[in-house]
């Protein structure tokens, strides 16, 4: 359901879309180049800029640009990062640890 009103309850200005009630369960999410995680991690410790102000730079969503700073707080790692694109990817986006399937719940 669209529906376009403004604070006033008005339809002129400009336009609030009301999200679909909803959601598929299962969202596939593509992760961001290393170019762009990286732009992430220098506006955040070298420019000093909050995530929202790195989200609208960067044209992604604020909370994609949170999980990579919180992915790197969880690293361990200090920033200049001077770790190859695909050592950094390695530290923060680790395989899922290996489950026996013994320890597996079975399913319904």
């Amino acid at each position: 359901a669209i529906r376009p009103l403004n604070r006033a309850g008005s339809n002129a200005g400009f336009l609030h879309y009301h999200r679909p009630l909803f959601r598929s369960r299962e969202v596939v999410v593509e992760r961001l180049s290393m170019r762009k995680i990286r732009e992430v991690l220098r506006l955040k410790f070298d420019c000093g800029l909050s995530v929202r102000k790195i989200s609208r730079s960067l044209g992604i969503g604020h909370s994609s640009a949170g999980d990579y700073l919180c992915r790197f707080a969880a690293s361990g790692l200090a920033w200049p990062c001077s770790l190859s694109d695909s050592e950094l990817e390695q530290q923060l986006f680790p395989p899922a640890p290996a489950v026996p399937s013994e320890q597996r719940p079975l399913p319904d």
